[in-house]
C-alpha cells in the first residue's frame, strides 16, 4: 500500500513528523481527517505507516481515513489496496470500509467485485446495495440494476425508496419507459421514487402516463414532481395541460420554483397572454426571472405579432437588470424591428457592452435561416480598419469594371451593386431585374479579398472562408433599414449556405454638413483682387466671414463637447483634438473667417498709402494661402515703396 501511494521514498511532511512524535490517536485521527478533505491519500498512507514504525496502534477509524481520501480523490485501486491490507494487519473491517469502496469504484463491474467481497465476511446492508445499483446507474447496466434489486428480497435487504430510484433511472437512460415503470410497482408510495418514475417519462416524452401515475400517487407531492410533469408536458406540446399543473400547484399552496415557472413559460408559447400572467405571478411571487424565461415570452409575443408588448417587456427587463444571453437580444431586436430602429441600435450596443461578441439576431424557424451579430465593440474589427475599408471601396476611389446600378421593376435604384466569386465559381448573381457578373475591377478584388480573409478569422470561420461577395453601396440619404432577403439562398430548409454580412459606414459629421458653407471665403478674395476700388468693398469682403463665424460658434461648442478642455493643454492633446472632422472644420472656418479680414486690412492700408495694386496682389495670394506670410510679404512691400518715395523716410 505504501509503494500504490508512492510513499516509499518520501518523506513525512513537517505538520505530520511532529504528530508521529507525540504519537497520540487521537491527534492522529484529526491529521488524517485533515488528509481526507485535502484529498490526498499518498500523505495519508504514508503517516500512517510511519506511526506503525513508531509502534502505535492504528484501529479501523484511521484505515478508513485512509479509504475514504482515496474514494473522494477517485482512485479506486488505491481504495481497494488500502482495504486489503486493513484486513492484512488484522483491523477488523466494517461495512462502512466495503461501502468506500464501493462508491469509490464507479463501474458496476468493480462495484459486484467489492460486493461480493464484502459479503465473504460481513453482511452488506441497504447502503451497500444502492451504492451498486447507483453504478449500474451511471453506466446504463439496467439489467444488472434490475436483477440486483430483484435479489434483495432474498438477501433478506428491503428495498428502499432509493434502491427503486435507482433502478428507475438506471432504466430511463436507455428508454426503456415500461420496464423502468414495472421494476417499481410501488413507485407512487414515497416522493422519491415518484419523481425517478415521473422524470422518466418527461425523458420519454410520455406525458399522459406522468399524468397518471401523478393522479394515482399517495403521497403528498411537492413541486419538483409537478415540475417534472410539466416539463413532460411541454416537451410534448401539451401546453394547455401544463398551464392546468401550474394552476393546480398555486391552488394547492405549494411553493412554486424558477424551474417549474420556466417549463411552464415554455409550454405557454403558444399562448401570450398565459405567458404575461406567468411573469405577472412570478414578478408577484419574487421569484428571479432569468433570461431563458424572458426569451420564452418575448418569443411568444412576437409569436402573435404583439412587437409593442415585447418591445415594452425588453426595456421593463432592462431597466430591472435582468442578465440577457444573446439569443435574448436577438429576440429583443427582432422585437424592435421594423419600427424601432433606434432601439434596436441601442439593444446591439447594450449588448456589446456586455461582453456579448456574438448574438442571436434573428431566427427563422420555419426556413432554417438564422442571423447573429458580431458587434463592432467586440474589438475583432478595429474602427480604423472599418474606416479604411470605407474608403477603398468608395465608388469615387474605383474606375471602370467595380460598382454597377442596380435595378427593379424597370426603375434604376438609388444603390450601386458589385458581386464577386472565386474560382472554380464563375455564376453571376440576379436580383430582381439586375443580372450582377463578377467584378472585373482588379484593386476592387484585392480589396474584397483582403476583407474576406479578415473578416471570416475574426468570425471564426477562416478554415472555410465564403467563396463570393455581394456588396451594396448606399450614397448619402439612401441607408437602408432592416430588411430580409427572400432569395432561395436564404432558405435554410434547401440548403445550408453560410452568409456573413458587414456593414461598411460613413457617419455623419457637421463638417460635412457645413463644409460647402467655406467657400463663401471666395467671394471676398475675389472682391479683394478685382474690385479694390469699390465702394461696397468692405461689406461685401465681410459678408462671408460673417456667416462662417456663425457656423464657427456652433461648429467650436459641438467639437469641445466631445473632448475634454483639460486635454488641450499639451501639444498631444492638441493633436489628438485636430483628429476629429468636427475640430478640423473648425480650424478652417477660423482660417476663413481670419485671413479675408487681414487681406482687406491690406488692401485699405494700401489705397491710404498709395501703394501700387499690382505689388499687393502677390500679398493677397499669398495671404489666401498662408496667412501670416503673406502679411509679412505686404509689410515688406509697404515699407519698400514708402523708402523709395521718401528717400529712405518711413512715414
Amino acid at each position: 500500500m505504501g509503494e500504490a501511494a508512492g510513499a516509499g521514498t518520501q518523506e513525512v511532511p513537517g505538520a505530520a513528523q511532529a504528530h508521529v512524535q507525540k504519537c497520540k490517536p487521537s491527534v492522529l485521527t484529526k491529521e488524517l481527517q485533515h488528509l481526507v478533505r485535502r484529498k490526498n491519500p499518498g500523505e495519508a498512507a504514508l503517516l500512517l505507516r510511519r506511526l506503525r514504525a513508531a509502534l502505535v496502534e492504528a484501529n479501523i477509524i484511521h484505515h478508513n481515513c485512509i479509504i475514504c481520501a482515496a474514494e473522494r480523490a477517485g482512485d479506486w485501486r488505491l481504495s481497494t489496496e488500502a482495504l486489503a491490507e486493513t484486513r492484512c494487519r488484522a483491523v477488523p473491517v466494517d461495512v462502512i470500509s466495503f461501502n468506500t469502496v464501493l462508491s469509490a469504484a464507479g463501474l458496476w463491474t468493480r462495484a459486484v467485485e467489492t460486493l461480493q467481497a464484502l459479503a465473504a465476511f460481513l453482511s452488506p446492508d441497504a447502503t451497500s446495495f444502492n451504492t451498486l445499483l447507483s453504478a449500474c446507474n451511471q453506466c446504463s447496466a439496467w439489467a444488472e440494476g434490475l436483477d440486483m434489486l430483484r435479489s434483495l428480497p432474498s438477501r433478506r435487504v428491503p428495498p428502499d425508496a432509493f434502491a427503486q430510484s435507482a433502478a428507475v433511472s438506471a432504466c430511463s437512460r436507455v428508454k426503456l419507459w415500461e420496464t423502468a415503470l414495472r421494476c417499481s410497482p410501488e413507485a407512487s408510495d414515497t416522493v422519491v421514487t415518484l419523481g425517478s418514475a415521473v422524470k422518466a417519462l418527461e425523458q420519454g416524452c410520455q406525458w399522459q402516463a406522468a399524468l397518471i401515475h401523478l393522479d394515482g400517487s399517495s403521497c403528498h407531492c411537492n413541486v419538483v414532481v409537478y415540475s417534472a410533469v410539466t416539463s413532460a408536458c411541454e416537451t410534448s406540446s401539451a401546453w394547455r395541460v401544463a398551464m392546468n399543473l401550474v394552476e393546480d400547484v398555486v391552488a394547492g399552496r405549494l411553493e412554486s420554483n424558477i424551474v417549474m415557472q420556466g417549463t411552464a413559460m415554455k409550454a405557454a408559447a403558444h399562448d401570450w397572454r398565459h405567458a404575461l400572467d406567468i411573469l405577472a405571478r412570478m414578478m408577484q411571487d419574487g421569484l428571479e426571472i432569468n433570461t431563458i424565461i424572458l426569451g420564452a415570452g418575448l418569443s411568444a409575443l412576437l409569436r402573435a405579432s404583439q412587437r409593442s408588448a415585447a418591445l415594452t417587456l425588453s426595456v421593463e427587463m432592462l431597466t430591472a437588470r435582468v442578465s440577457i444571453d444573446a439569443e435574448t437580444y436577438g429576440t429583443m431586436v427582432a422585437a424592435c424591428a421594423p419600427l424601432h430602429q433606434e432601439k434596436a441600435t441601442e439593444l446591439l450596443h447594450q449588448a456589446a457592452q456586455d461582453g456579448l461578441a456574438q448574438m442571436l439576431l434573428t431566427k427563422d424557424w420555419p426556413r432554417q435561416s438564422f442571423a447573429l451579430v458580431l458587434p463592432r465593440e467586440s474589438g475583432a474589427l478595429p474602427e480604423a480598419r472599418l474606416a479604411e475599408w470605407f474608403h477603398r471601396l468608395h465608388p469615387q476611389q474605383l474606375g471602370q469594371g467595380g460598382w454597377s446600378s442596380a435595378h427593379h421593376q424597370g426603375q434604376e435604384l438609388l444603390r450601386k451593386t458589385a458581386w464577386l466569386v472565386w474560382p472554380p465559381c464563375e455564376c453571376a448573381y440576379d436580383y430582381s431585374d439586375t443580372r450582377q457578373e463578377a467584378a472585373s475591377n482588379p484593386e476592387m478584388r484585392a480589396i474584397l479579398e483582403e476583407i474576406t480573409k479578415y473578416v471570416a478569422a475574426a468570425c471564426g470561420v477562416e478554415d472555410n472562408p465564403p467563396n463570393s461577395v455581394n456588396l451594396n453601396f448606399y450614397p448619402p440619404g439612401g441607408g437602408v433599414g432592416f430588411h430580409a432577403d427572400d432569395e432561395d439562398l436564404f432558405d435554410g430548409l434547401r440548403q445550408a449556405t453560410r452568409i456573413i454580412s458587414l456593414s461598411l459606414a460613413e457617419s455623419e459629421t457637421l463638417g460635412k454638413r457645413f463644409f460647402e458653407v467655406t467657400n463663401l471665403s471666395l467671394i471676398s478674395w475675389l472682391l479683394l483682387l478685382f474690385c479694390p476700388g469699390w465702394r461696397g468693398l468692405k461689406t461685401g469682403v465681410c459678408l462671408g466671414p460673417v456667416i462662417n463665424s456663425l457656423v464657427y460658434c456652433v461648429v467650436i461648442v459641438y467639437a469641445f463637447s466631445k473632448h475634454d478642455p483639460k486635454s488641450l493643454r499639451n501639444l498631444e492633446g492638441i493633436s489628438a483634438f485636430f483628429s476629429d472632422s468636427d475640430a478640423v472644420l473648425a480650424g478652417w472656418l477660423h482660417y476663413c473667417v481670419v485671413d479675408p479680414l487681414i487681406g482687406l486690412g491690406e488692401v485699405l492700408d494700401s489705397r491710404k498709402q498709395k501703394v501700387p495694386h499690382l505689388l499687393v496682389v502677390p500679398c493677397l495670394l499669398l495671404t489666401m494661402l498662408v496667412g501670416p506670410a503673406g502679411f509679412l510679404l505686404y509689410l515688406f512691400v509697404r515699407w519698400t515703396v514708402l523708402f523709395v518715395r521718401d528717400d529712405g523716410y518711413m512715414s
